[in-house]
C-alpha cells in the first residue's frame, strides 16, 4: 500500500470515528405503566384475543402500542383482555382491573397550543392531536455518510 492510500484510509477512519462520537444514537421510545388506571376515550383501534401479534396481556398491549408510531397511549382491560390504542393521551382516572400505558418519547417532542409559542420537552407525548417527535440523526445518517465515504475511497483508488 502506498503512502497516499494509507493516509486516505486513516483519514476516512478518523472521519467515521468523529461522526460516530458526534452523532447521538436514537434511543428507543419506552412505555410508562399505570396500574389501576383507565384513560377513557380517544381510541383509534382495539385489539382482542385472536388479533395477530396480541396475546391478551398488558405487556402485549404495551408492545403493540410501542410498535405503532401513531400510538401514544394504551389501556388494557383485564376482564375481557382487550387493548385500546390511542393517538391522543386522554386524562387518567383510577379504575381497578385496568392498566394504562403512555409512550415516553426518547427524542425531543414539540407541543404547541393555539396562540402560544412552542414548548420543547423530552418526554411529552402529543396532546390534542398535535404530532410530536423530531428525530435526531441516527443509524440511517451514519450509514449514508459511510456510503459516501466508501464511494470517495473507491473513486480515489481508481485514479
Amino acid at each position: 500500500m502506498t503512502g497516499s492510500r494509507k493516509g486516505l484510509g486513516a483519514l476516512a477512519f478518523g472521519i467515521v470515528l468523529v461522526l460516530v462520537l458526534i452523532i447521538p444514537p436514537v434511543a428507543a421510545d419506552t412505555m410508562i405503566r399505570e396500574d389501576a388506571t383507565n384513560r377513557i376515550g380517544e381510541d383509534y383501534t382495539s385489539l382482542g384475543l385472536g388479533t395477530p401479534g396480541y396475546d391478551g396481556t398488558a405487556e402485549s398491549c404495551s408492545a403493540n402500542c410501542l410498535d405503532q408510531p401513531s400510538c401514544n397511549a394504551a389501556t388494557f382491560v383485564a376482564w375481557d383482555q382487550t387493548c385500546w390504542l390511542k393517538e391522543i393521551v386522554p386524562p387518567a382516572t383510577a379504575e381497578s382491573g385496568m392498566t394504562s400505558f403512555i409512550r415516553q418519547k426518547s427524542s425531543l417532542a414539540v407541543t404547541t397550543t393555539t396562540g402560544a409559542a412552542p414548548t420543547v420537552s423530552g418526554t411529552t407525548p402529543p396532546v390534542s392531536g398535535v404530532p410530536g417527535g423530531i428525530k435526531t440523526p441516527g443509524f440511517e445518517c451514519v450509514v449514508a455518510i459511510l456510503g459516501c465515504l466508501g464511494v470517495l475511497v473507491v473513486r480515489r483508488s481508481m485514479r
